[in-house]
């Protein structure tokens, strides 16, 4: 039987906060961010929201590998809680794992982990997942979004970006790079932040500044839509 990729958001899919994605090709699984969500104003006596990693925690002996976006609470604060039951390698730029040494020191789980600083521009190969990393511009330096090349096609995961040409730390998100990684890709998009669509949910300020999952059309995934690359960048600014 062929192998399939299997997309799992833990946390951050119609929300804002706790965001973490397990991909999972084979025997083999990687996780973007790991995060926390602030309590809403009813959840009395609750400090912090953890997604529901307990999937990662009983296959660990798949894991290859955490890969972060940016140093945002709601994309790393979920780790020291997360390495009280696992061991794996982390890998960010260097303000985002400077960020997560400290909470990982604090948490003293430090020892549970491996950090790897990486560029913005690095290709990480984990497993069967080639990662090519591209800058994004968001209101943290040192963010990114990440190409997922996988045996059976590409994901793209913008990490939280805005399209700002004279942004505050210098940095543009790298849209001539995203474009070279995948020249020839069609897209579905995902929100993983609430849209007007999602009424119940309280609405991003910006949503420049929201994340998005993108995929290349994989067999038996079911997207809903497929778009050219810019027309994909533009319906993500409408949604």
């Amino acid at each position: 039987m062929a192998k399939k990729l299997r997309i799992i958001p833990l946390g951050g899919l119609g929300e804002i906060g706790k965001n973490m994605t397990v991909l999972e090709y084979g025997h083999n699984m990687i996780v973007v961010d790991c995060g926390v969500m602030f309590p809403e104003s009813d959840m009395y006596g609750i400090d912090l929201v953890l997604p529901q990693f307990d999937y990662v925690v009983e296959h660990q002996d798949r894991l290859r590998g955490i890969v972060l976006t940016h140093g945002h609470m709601d994309h790393i604060g979920g780790l020291p809680y997360l390495f009280r039951q696992v061991q794996t390698t982390v890998y960010g730029t260097a303000l985002t794992i400077g960020m997560v040494r400290r909470q990982l020191e604090e948490a003293d789980v430090l020892q549970q982990a491996r950090l790897q600083v990486v560029e913005d521009t690095q290709v990480l190969q984990l497993g069967p997942f080639k990662i090519s990393l591209f800058p994004v511009a968001h209101s943290i330096p040192g963010a990114v979004g990440l190409v997922i090349d996988t045996p059976v096609g590409a994901v793209v995961h913008t990490g939280d970006y805005k399209l700002d040409e004279t942004p505050a730390g210098g940095q543009t998100t790298d849209l001539e790079r995203l474009r070279r990684l995948i020249p020839k890709a069609r897209w579905s998009c995902w929100p993983t932040a609430p849209t007007p669509t999602n009424r119940a949910a309280p609405q991003p300020r910006n949503l420049w500044q929201t994340n998005w999952i993108a995929c290349s059309p994989l067999p038996g995934m079911g997207a809903s839509s497929s778009l050219p690359l810019r027309r994909c960048w533009r319906g993500c600014k409408r949604s």
